[in-house]
């Protein structure tokens, strides 16, 4: 078990990454700018669970001190806040596993696009920024609906990559823990770019299809 803090995490994919972790027994806790808002989406969160018969708790608080606290931090905020949110926690998350579940897209003419990031991806801006922790970027093709809704089985690959193998290793071992899902870890942070692209490809294949998409990679035992 970990500590596992869920930073901007009162929207749709924070809210149902925090129901999985803490149905598997995680210890969990939500962070939002307003910490009121994230004792709210907390409580919510400790209701669905109960009424799937888990019992765990939904800690909440600001930003900083959902940092502070967690050994684990998991982004889920919009990635336009990475470059106002992320500064000023380099030094409390310095050390930590940073699970980077962000893309960074934009909807043109009905078309989902993604933003170029100088940098390469999301998961590299990150690890600029953070240059003391070990980033890891996964769940970035996991469909918040399909999360939010503990009555359905996820199905699917979980593609993960980074550059410090024990950390990835580690977010594996975490996904092994949820029913159903495989992790496949993809090597380097350089290649989150490509996990990044498969998610605006979902996103254009849910919107014309009115479909709930994954991933699943054949070919690996």
């Amino acid at each position: 078990m970990a500590r596992i803090g869920l930073l901007g995490g009162t929207g749709p994919e924070g809210k149902g990454l925090a129901l999985r972790f803490a149905s598997i027994g995680e210890e969990v806790r939500i962070g939002s700018r307003q910490k009121e808002r994230a004792a709210e989406v907390a409580a919510a969160l400790e209701g669905k669970l109960q009424a799937a018969g888990v019992t765990a708790r939904v800690g909440a608080g600001e930003n900083a001190e959902v940092a502070e606290w967690c050994e684990v931090a998991v982004l889920t905020f919009p990635y336009e806040g990475v470059e106002t949110l992320l500064p000023p926690l380099r030094q409390t998350l310095a050390g930590k596993i940073v699970m980077d579940t962000l893309n960074p897209m934009e909807l043109r003419e009905g078309v989902f696009h993604l933003v170029a990031v100088p940098a390469g991806s999301a998961g590299q801006r990150i690890q600029e920024i953070l240059a003391d922790s070990r980033v890891v970027a996964c769940f970035k093709n996991s469909s918040a609906k399909e999360l939010m809704d503990l009555k359905r089985s996820l199905h699917g690959d979980i593609l993960l990559c980074g550059n410090f193998s024990e950390a990835n290793e580690w977010v594996s071992g975490l996904v092994r823990r949820i029913p159903e899902l495989r992790p496949v870890d993809a090597g380097v942070l350089a290649n989150a770019h490509h996990l990044e692209s498969i998610t605006t490809l979902l996103m254009n294949l849910n919107r014309r299809y009115k479909a709930l998409t994954s991933v699943q990679i054949l070919g690996l035992p």
